[in-house]
């Protein structure tokens, strides 16, 4: 059986006594894990590991980033010291990550030495030689933990740093991370003097007691937009969202909540400037129904005064304002299409009964001339020469059952 790799997690608490760039982590549990396996501490092998106590970043030969001092009792333990700072920037991130409480996870890579299955479907590794042990994101143990860390102070101290002052952005997509990203780079987070005082500006709270630790803020509700740090209204939403359960204490929750309500009271005062009922009266016309524009109207003045309408319903009132905007235009070009069609329909019509009277009048046998008493041969009409009639040609040329169905075509015609 080839080498395995393992995932192991674990939970993070604080201690004072480890150095700046330690942590003490449990890399086997010696519980069963996530694929039903278990590995014996007992069984461990690490006799060539001390000689080359290697931890790697995400099980990568290429990355190596710290060393790693095991001990066995019933489960395989001990403290991991990533490399000393500017040594390697890998091992400099991961050690921020740990220290910060970001990542909290190791793994370790072993090879079975020997194994046998068990009733869970898994297996039991009896004797295994420990390899590397690495710093990983998702482990598979979750018996194993990162147990201790050390910190500035065994607490947080949150203080509330944003301003309040910041320009409003457009209500865009929201990217939390990226927009943490965005202020840590524009401060210069991985360099050797961050800006603290600037970063804080940016988000709701932050830990006064290590401001220089990417960890240390959270709740951010503003980005660098073209070099300027910019106050999102997705953002402050999302941060709104996620201020109630936030482990930080009730101070710093209040003041939290009112640098929200601050930006929530403009972008309120921003929409009401944006709500000009001469121009939406206008857009609707006099067509529109009354009691659909007196519905928007108290809507509008309610939004400008601040008084019943959210955050969230004001988009709903803007939505609403530009459907019926759009429906009042519709109604209109509606109207202008009937009343062009309707002219179409009337010339068509008078065509129509033009046309009747040109078929009757085709159609119409021309009189003939009632006899006289001068005229001996007045009963003698059939005896008269058709080319004495120029209308002779066409009255020859109809027979009777082709007569009958064109004036029976002419009297279904509408008038």
């Amino acid at each position: 059986m080839s080498a395995t790799v393992k995932f192991l997690s674990g939970v993070v608490v604080a201690d004072s006594t480890l150095g700046a760039r330690q942590i003490r982590v449990v890399a086997n549990s010696g519980k069963a894990d996530r694929v039903k396996d278990t590995l014996k501490a007992a069984g461990c092998v690490l006799d060539n590991y001390r000689l080359n106590p290697i931890v790697l970043a995400d099980h990568n030969p290429a990355a190596p980033i710290g060393n790693f001092a095991p001990e066995i009792t019933d489960q395989v333990e001990g403290v991991l010291t990533f490399a000393p700072q500017g040594v390697s920037a890998k091992a400099d991130e991961y050690c921020g990550l740990y220290k910060s409480g970001v990542m909290n996870t190791v793994s370790v890579g072993f090879k079975p030495i020997e194994y046998e299955p068990n009733k869970a479907g898994g297996y039991d590794f009896l004797k295994w030689e420990l390899l590397e042990l690495s710093c990983v994101a998702v482990p598979c143990d979750p018996g194993a933990v990162v147990t201790q860390r050390a910190l500035t102070k065994e607490a947080p101290v949150w203080k509330v740093g944003a301003s309040r002052n910041l320009p409003l952005g457009e209500d865009s997509p929201w990217d939390g991370p990226a927009a943490e990203k965005s202020i840590f780079d524009h401060c210069d987070f991985d360099g050797d003097h961050p800006d603290v005082a600037f970063a804080r500006k940016g988000f709701l709270v932050y830990d006064s007691a290590a401001p220089t630790l990417k960890g240390s803020y959270k709740l951010p509700f503003a980005h660098i937009v073209d070099g300027r740090l910019t106050a999102s209204p997705a953002g402050l939403r999302a941060a709104a969202s996620r201020l109630p359960p936030v482990d930080i204490s009730d101070e710093a929750r209040a003041k939290a909540r009112a640098v929200i309500d601050c930006y929530e009271a403009k972008m309120q005062e921003d929409d009401g400037k944006a709500y000009d009922w001469a121009k939406i009266k206008t857009a609707f016309g006099a067509k529109a129904d009354p009691d659909t524009v007196a519905l928007v109207k108290d809507l509008v003045e309610a939004a400008k005064a601040g008084r019943v309408l959210s955050a969230d319903k004001l988009e709903h009132v803007k939505g609403l304002m530009k459907c019926l905007s759009g429906m009042s235009e519709c109604q209109a070009k509606a109207l202008d299409s009937h009343g062009v069609t309707h002219d179409q329909l009337v010339s068509f019509v008078g065509h129509l009964n033009t046309a009747e009277s040109h078929a009757k009048g085709l159609l119409k046998p021309k009189p003939k001339p009632k006899p006289t008493p001068a005229d001996p041969d007045a009963d003698n009409d059939a005896d008269q020469d058709p080319d004495d009639d120029p209308d002779a040609d066409v009255e020859l040329s109809l027979d009777a059952d082709r007569r009958k169905r064109m004036i029976e075509i002419a009297e279904r015609a509408p008038l």
